[in-house]
């Protein structure tokens, strides 16, 4: 292989990881942080729904009815948690995330 192809390999490569790269990994934290303290009930679709399958995303168990808690504030659990965080929590409908999710933090 010569130089200047190899040079031009390394360049296109170099291009598609600036490109798809940083905003990749800006996504996965944004995501992450989004469901800090509060693991969806539901499986999520998407991106989002792949990050929660890779365990980046935890899950709530939580009884639903469509988007909505079947019985708010009551106890559920979350499984693969943030590390060092709580396995039990309380289902309470969260406005940003328009879905049923397992919080940490009680209803107010």
């Amino acid at each position: 292989m010569s130089k200047r192809r190899m040079w031009s390999i390394a360049g296109t490569i170099a291009v598609l990881a600036a490109s798809f790269g940083i905003p990749g990994l800006a996504y996965i934290g944004h995501t992450r942080a989004l469901y800090a303290n509060a693991a969806p009930c539901t499986k999520l679709h998407g991106v989002a729904g792949l990050l929660q399958t890779a365990g980046f995303v935890s899950s709530g168990a939580c009884t639903t009815s469509g988007n909505k808690c079947a019985n708010p504030n009551s106890s559920c659990t979350i499984t693969n948690p943030p590390s060092g965080g709580s396995k039990t929590g309380y289902c309470v409908y969260s406005t940003t995330l328009q879905s049923c999710v397992c919080s940490t933090k009680p209803a107010p």
